[in-house]
């Protein structure tokens, strides 16, 4: 019997370290060693830019190699395709979208392109991989075969998304996935497949549906997820969501999906794990990695710094994007209100970058940094950051909404004490491992630390810390490799 192939979304892979990226670099890793199960291709798709055309069959010499390289060139940057030379590109873009249109209106398909090769592993590792994936598995994603398309997946957003056009398009363009029996979308798909390819959509969260307001240019993002996202359950597509919590959000909008969706959650990086060092390990990398964004403070951060790692000060660590959704302005109010009330220099530690709509939790981190109580920083890898989570004094996962949060199980797999907001997110994955706060009460988020932090507490600490750590390894590659076989045999075998 032929072994199932099967097309795996990588485009996200393009961008940061944590959260879908991430979990989009984990997977297809994990599905490449099952071997004995299927044969695993990606798909490599830029966000806004066209990629050079490129199949490579078999050519050698120059002929190979060139077109390969004129590619990864332009892998993390994709290019821009001039329909007319010298023309502005308003209009390169306006012919690109009447173009695409067209080609929607009659039916015609995107093709896939394809290369394999061993001559630009370093190129592949830090464009795609690197962020995530441990240096043993590099062979094994480098050497992938890759299916790159051509059309940027904005433009394809495009179809559904503009008013009037001259060709009217009445669905999303068509991609040639013949040769495949299964697709995975790492987000709803602007795209239709090829009768004989099922596609699993990886439904990671809502919040464009059902919390709109915390996320950049509403309305877009809004149109984007959800008309994809109604155009794949038309299709037929299964869902394969993060969390039982994301699957019953799907079913509020689309209960006719019940039967095809199901629950795989995210696979954590097996590098995480108790640090074993010492705590000025931990306030080293704290020194290293400061965020640019406060270039008129860096000078005195360094300082506070080295002045918490002489006196042996504790911190409590939040990892996230800035961004509404995930409640910074709350955790830094209530801090700052226990830091007050317990007269102890303890300090907050936040490592992220800026996201959307930001500005008034830059100023409140900025506010926090000026007086010494704040650290703040980005780019940190996980070698580096699994420090943090061991020697923190409480990880915090405060979020109003999410899909899964990775940094609460990573804080779990590293014997960190994890306190996290009451949603029903964090209940499912956390479970007995956390201790909840109200997310929309700061005197519930001091009187949560203040039991974290209290030194009569310790023994339930400890308690607590034991069973987070048994409760992560629900998120190892090996258990969930298994759930994946399991439900792709489910797919494979429907009739739909």
């Amino acid at each position: 019997m032929n072994k199932p192939r099967i097309l795996v979304d990588l485009k996200p892979a393009l961008d940061g370290f944590a959260g879908i990226p991430q979990e989009c670099r984990m997977l297809f890793s994990m599905l490449l060693k099952m071997t004995d199960y299927a044969d695993i291709d990606g798909l490599l798709q830029h966000g806004t830019g066209y990629y050079p055309r490129i199949d490579q069959k078999g050519a050698t010499g120059a002929d190979d190699i060139l077109p390969v390289s004129d590619f990864l060139s332009v892998l993390r940057t994709g290019i821009e395709r001039f329909y007319i030379p010298r023309a502005p590109i308003w209009a390169q873009r306006r012919i690109a979208n009447q173009h695409l249109r067209l080609m929607s209106y009659t039916n015609t398909e995107l093709k896939l392109g394809r290369f394999q090769t061993a001559d630009f592993d370093d190129l592949i590792w830090h464009a795609l991989f690197g962020k995530a994936i441990k240096l043993q598995d590099m062979e094994t994603v480098c050497r992938a075969r890759f299916r790159p398309l051509e059309i940027p997946r904005q433009l394809m957003q495009n179809i559904a998304l503009e008013g009037i056009q001259i060709f009217p398009a009445k669905k999303y363009l068509r991609v040639d996935t013949s040769d495949y029996d299964i697709f995975v979308s790492q987000s709803p798909f602007p795209g239709r497949l090829s009768s004989n390819t099922k596609m699993i959509v990886r439904y990671h969260d809502s919040v464009p549906i059902f919390m709109p307001h915390t996320i950049g240019d509403q309305a877009i993002h809004k149109a984007m997820h959800f008309k994809a996202l109604k155009s794949n359950v038309a299709d037929g597509a299964w869902f394969s969501c993060v969390s039982e919590a994301s699957r019953m959000d799907l079913l509020k909008i689309f209960p006719e999906v019940e039967d095809r969706s199901f629950v795989i959650h995210n696979t954590v990086l097996e590098d995480y794990g108790p640090a074993g060092t010492q705590k000025e390990e931990a306030w080293n990398v704290v020194s290293t990695y400061l965020s640019s964004e406060h270039e008129d403070v860096l000078s005195a951060s360094s300082i506070e710094v080295e002045q918490a790692k002489e006196a042996g000060d504790d911190y409590v660590l939040m990892v996230s994007t800035l961004e509404p959704r995930k409640n910074h302005e709350l955790l830094i109010s209530a801090f700052h209100e226990y830091r007050q009330k317990s007269g102890r220099n303890i300090k907050l530690v936040l490592v992220g970058s800026k996201g959307w709509n930001c500005d008034s939790i830059v100023r409140k981190v900025a506010g926090g940094i000026a007086r010494g109580s704040i650290f703040h920083l980005t780019g940190v890898p996980t070698s580096h950051l699994k420090k943090l989570y061991t020697h923190a004094s409480a990880t915090v996962c405060p979020s109003f909404f999410e899909g899964f949060d990775y940094s609460g199980v990573e804080a779990m797999r590293c014997g960190g004490y994890l306190i996290a907001s009451d949603i029903p997110v964090h209940r499912e994955v956390f479970g007995d491992g956390a201790s909840y706060f109200d997310a929309y009460s700061s005197s519930s988020v001091v009187s949560v630390l203040q039991q974290a932090l209290d030194p009569v507490s310790e023994n339930a600490v400890v308690a607590q810390k034991k069973k987070a750590l048994k409760i992560s390894e629900k998120y190892s590659t090996d258990v969930l490799r298994e759930r994946w076989r399991t439900q792709l045999d489910a797919v494979l075998s429907s009739s739909t």
